[in-house]
């Protein structure tokens, strides 16, 4: 999406209020917005401009670490390397016990997204049954539970119905969804294109979150 704006409400607490500890050492953000934001460059210059302004807020530099896959990124955080991250929400949720929550991050002034299931084709999500679903990668194995569980609110098992086919980002399955590698893709609903059809459409749930990623230098102890 050009021109995104993407804020995280309660930064400027973070910042003021950022464990003394992290003046000692050198600090990393990550992020990893594979949904919320759909160009690389855009999460490049994103999480450039955010760390900078983290850095300015905390009178030190703070490093900045851009992620295009799941896998870097969740090493990452078992090397680690970053302390703590803004990432999509369905991810965060993934990373379980290794991420607190801090502060939700507002894309265009909301805090929240709806998902939709797209196609070239006619017909319902029903029509879909094992035909290809493209969808973003995360940890693999909870992927499906996601798309059943959040997307569909339990009312369809992802696995049963659709032949599930990871791809890295929303453009990589909207790219799909052209070439017709898949039948349909799922995707945040402020991604659809113009030229697709909206086969389903999800209630809210969060978008992004900014998450603390070291449990000792715990950042809601120091919002309290």
């Amino acid at each position: 999406m050009k021109n995104a704006r993407l804020m995280i409400l309660g930064l400027a607490l973070v910042c003021a209020w950022a464990p003394a500890a992290w003046a000692q050492k050198k600090t990393t953000l990550g992020v990893f917005l594979p949904t919320t934001l759909t160009d690389g460059q855009e999460r490049f210059d994103f999480a450039e401009k955010l760390a900078a302004q983290i850095g300015e807020a905390m009178e030190r530099p703070v490093a900045a670490k851009s992620f295009g896959r799941y896998e870097d990124f969740s090493k990452a955080i078992s090397d680690g390397t970053l302390d703590f991250a803004v990432v999509d929400a369905w991810a965060a949720v993934q990373l379980g016990s290794r991420a607190s929550p801090v502060a939700f991050a507002a894309l265009s002034g909301e805090t929240s997204q709806r998902w939709a299931i797209i196609s070239y084709g006619k017909g319902a999500v029903k029509d879909l049954a094992g035909k290809r679903l493209a969808l973003t990668k995360g940890a693999g194995p909870s992927d499906p539970k996601f798309v059943s569980n959040v997307v569909f609110a339990g009312d369809l098992d992802a696995r049963r119905h659709f032949k599930l086919v990871s791809v890295p980002n929303v453009e990589s399955a909207l790219k799909m969804l052209e070439a017709k590698g898949a039948e349909a893709a799922l995707v945040p609903l402020a991604h659809v294109p113009k030229d697709v059809r909206v086969l389903f459409r999800s209630t809210k749930v969060p978008g992004a979150l900014l998450v603390n990623l070291r449990g000792s230098n715990n950042l809601e102890e120091n919002l309290s």
